[in-house]
């Protein structure tokens, strides 16, 4: 038996030796073959390009006889980086000046803002629109993991200019990493630290303009390659399902549990007694974010598996224990639950329309419960319940109802004076390029909803992983205090992987 299992043992190292060997060989190959294309197409294409350079010297001279309001021409290693008056081209022609069958804009709010009259919003088209306003390009601002986080909470805070259409661009073009980063594991190196210049899209959209379902359709027009649309339509099917029984019945089982379900958040997820730390009456509304490491979408999908729960309840599970951690470490009062929301998009979302068209299902986190495995237990009973809680058919109505009102009274009872924090999970891509450039990352977040909400957790997968960006209010946390958050929600995953992996070898 013994021998078997050595004999075995050694073929297999043999083989994984044999691979790697064959791999290194093909790797040189493949290297000395492009060196020897480049030897041999360089001097081509630099021979079939003579005709547009010295285009371009004739150009120069003609300018300046001809066209005094034009000063140089771009240096040729600048213009590689001009590329974001590409992207204001795309974004014009894909987005802003897209029309429809009708003849009429897809999208006429980018161009239009709020005004306010006897009380109600009115949409009013911008006098003069300029793209250069809504993307702004900074090349020679050197960004690093730090200084994007800064900047991202300076952006969730900072108003809109008056006037303006609600949305905005940033193209960030010397953001620098390294392996040493506190965040970086994108680069992965033996030789110690390596560094590496890439530019960084931000998005910043108003959610009076529109949900994060359709601010994802959208720049699926600017991003061709970005395929998440059939991601959202299977999220809809899945998620907004509600099964009630019989369809005859169904009208009349929600008449009656519509009123239990609102009150039971109404009281459960308010802290009427002080005892939850992170429950504010009175938020600063300036915030800290913090964006994590990657997690691997196969580690979810193997807890998932081996727990029998759903890839949300392994998420909702690592915030869970995350929140936990945190609270015990700092002595503060550890409550049974804390109530979050999750927003998911409803059925026939508007594939070419600007609109909020999503509903909100309340989720209890059981901080309270000491064992992880127990934990994740709790929250997918709930999820499952969320499946048949009326407040998700409820929200829709409700919104619209409050939404209908004049300002001061939305300003009362549109607030959130229940739940803690928001969780927003958001499916992603496998990969996808803009121009023949690669995107190596994507990742989402949110400010707070206004009230109570304080924390707001966005996850976004991407190429097979996952990033968590948690924002939270000043007011409930210090910055070094969120990063430690941060940590112990990766820690929790750790902690998930170790249980199960003790659970095998006892078995």
């Amino acid at each position: 038996m013994d021998c078997g299992n050595s004999i075995n043992s050694d073929a297999k190292h043999c083989s994984q030796i044999l691979t790697l060997i064959f791999w290194k060989i093909l790797t040189k190959f493949l290297i000395l073959l492009s060196v020897l294309l480049l030897l041999i197409l360089g001097p081509i294409f630099i021979l079939l390009a003579s005709p547009i350079y010295l285009f371009r010297i004739f150009i120069q001279v003609l300018a300046k006889n001809f066209r005094k309001d034009l000063t140089k021409i771009v240096t040729t290693r600048s213009t590689l980086f001009t590329s974001d008056n590409q992207f204001r081209d795309d974004i014009c022609h894909n987005v802003i000046n897209l029309k429809g069958s009708d003849g009429n804009l897809v999208y006429p709010e980018l161009q239009q803002f709020l005004t306010y009259w006897f009380g109600f919003p009115f949409w009013t088209k911008t006098q003069v629109f300029d793209i250069s306003d809504h993307v702004t390009v900074l090349e020679g601002q050197q960004f690093t993991y730090d200084s994007l986080e800064s900047f991202i909470s300076n952006q969730l805070q900072l108003p809109f200019p008056a006037n303006q259409s609600p949305w905005h661009f940033t193209l960030i073009q010397n953001y620098v990493t390294n392996d040493m980063s506190s965040s970086n594991n994108d680069i992965v190196s033996s030789h110690g630290s390596t560094t590496t210049t890439t530019t960084r899209i931000v998005l910043k959209f108003h959610h009076y303009l529109c949900d994060g379902f359709s601010i994802f359709k959208l720049t699926s027009k600017i991003f061709p390659e970005l395929q998440i649309l059939d991601k959202f339509s299977k999220q809809e099917e899945k998620e907004v399902n509600f099964n009630f029984g019989l369809k005859i019945l169904r009208p009349l089982v929600i008449l009656f549990r519509i009123p239990f379900d609102f009150a039971e958040q109404l009281v459960e997820a308010f802290d009427w007694w002080g005892e939850h730390p992170w429950h504010k009456l009175h938020l600063n509304d300036q915030y800290h974010v913090v964006t994590s490491d990657k997690i691997e979408v196969s580690d979810i999908k193997k807890i998932k598996t081996d727990l029998k729960v759903s890839f949300a309840t392994v998420i909702h599970g690592l915030i869970t224990g995350g929140i936990r951690s945190s609270m015990e470490k700092h002595e503060e009062t550890i409550p049974r639950k804390i109530h979050f929301s999750c927003p998911f998009p409803m059925r026939n979302h508007p594939a070419e329309k600007l609109r909020n068209h999503f509903t909100v299902g309340f989720v209890k986190l059981p901080v309270g419960t000491t064992n992880p495995l127990e934990r994740l237990k709790l929250i997918e009973e709930n999820l499952q319940k969320l499946k048949t809680n009326t407040l998700s058919i409820l929200y829709p109505g409700w919104s619209t109802l409050i939404g209908g009102l004049a300002r001061p009274f939305v300003r009362i009872f549109g607030r959130n004076y229940h739940s803690t924090g928001t969780i927003t999970n958001m499916p992603g891509p496998a990969q996808f390029s803009y121009r023949g450039v690669r995107c190596i990352d994507l990742a989402f977040g949110a400010g707070s909803y206004p009230g109570l909400t304080g924390v707001t957790f966005g996850i976004f997968s991407y190429e097979n992983t996952i990033r968590i960006v948690t924002s939270v209010d000043t007011k409930i946390l210090s910055k070094a205090r969120l990063q430690e958050l941060n940590q112990f929600i990766l820690q929790e995953l750790q902690i998930l992987k170790n249980l199960l992996s003790n659970s095998v070898q006892s078995a």
